[in-house]
């Protein structure tokens, strides 16, 4: 399981995600989509460097990141 919780990240002053918050369970599919620069790349970068976001933290299984 995946667990995202308050996520945020600005560039400038451009917040891109603020407090983002989903569990994506495991053995699920799904798809994320939306228009271009909604923040679909930024996120999908928290989940694999979640030491770049402003604030917030991701849960993989029981590992805190």
């Amino acid at each position: 399981m995946i667990e995202i919780i308050n996520l945020s990240k600005k560039y400038g002053n451009n917040a891109i995600l603020e407090n983002v918050s989903c569990s994506l369970e495991n053995q699920r599919i799904y798809a994320l989509v939306g228009v271009n620069g909604i923040g679909k790349s930024t996120l999908l970068n928290a989940i694999t460097q979640p030491a770049s976001m402003d604030s917030g933290k991701v849960e993989i299984d029981p590992v805190n990141y």
